[in-house]
Formats: structure tokens, C-alpha cells, sequence
């Protein structure tokens, strides 16, 4: 399962509207995470990858999107670590998780 959402339908108690809200914010994020991430690594900006990746872990973490959220955190420890060479690969597999979640997202509630 690429996300669940189920959380977010409880807190919103029914009020489809508010979760469209929700998931328009989201992927919002994550696209401008994932295009400022994509610059950050282009310049070897540890503390700008390092930002980017968390705030998308933080993201993916509202919608239990757990492959998302775990390669984003391990983006995150590496680039605290200041090792960048597996960033790229990580990009691409979120970048490619994203757009898979994406159309499955706009066609909620």
C-alpha cells in the first residue's frame, strides 16, 4: 500500500472537503520538496538536501506513506552525515513513488 489515509478521514470527520484541502497541500509539498531537493543536490547543499528530505518525510508521515517517509529519512541521515552519492537514487524512488500516488490521491475521497 502506497498510503492510508484513513487517519486523516477520521480527523476530518466526514468533511470531504476539508481532505481534498489536505491532499491538494500535500501534494503541493511534496512536488516543491521534490524540485528544491532535485537543486539542492545539484549544488552539494548538505543542509538543503537535509531540510527538503525531512520536510518530505514529515509529509509522507501524515499520509502513512511509509516507502516515501523511510526514503526520505534515509536521505535525511546521509545527508547529516554529509554523504551524497545515494542521494539521487532515493530522489528518483520518491519521485517515482509521488507520481504513482498522485492520481490515486486527486481521485479522492
Amino acid at each position: 500500500m502506497l498510503y492510508d489515509i484513513s487517519a486523516l478521514r477520521g480527523l476530518t470527520q466526514g468533511n470531504n472537503g476539508l481532505l481534498v484541502e489536505i491532499i491538494t497541500v500535500f501534494l503541493s509539498n511534496v512536488e516543491e520538496n521534490l524540485a528544491e531537493l532535485e537543486v539542492a543536490m545539484d549544488k552539494n547543499d548538505v543542509k538543503g538536501v537535509e531540510f527538503f528530505a525531512h520536510s518530505i518525510k514529515g509529509s509522507a508521515g501524515q499520509f502513512k506513506a511509509r516507502a516515501m517517509f523511510d526514503l526520505a529519512y534515509e536521505m535525511e541521515l546521509l545527508a547529516r552525515d554529509g554523504q551524497l552519492a545515494t542521494v539521487p537514487e532515493k530522489l528518483s524512488e520518491i519521485a517515482a513513488i509521488y507520481t504513482e500516488m498522485k492520481p490515486m490521491l486527486e481521485k479522492e475521497p
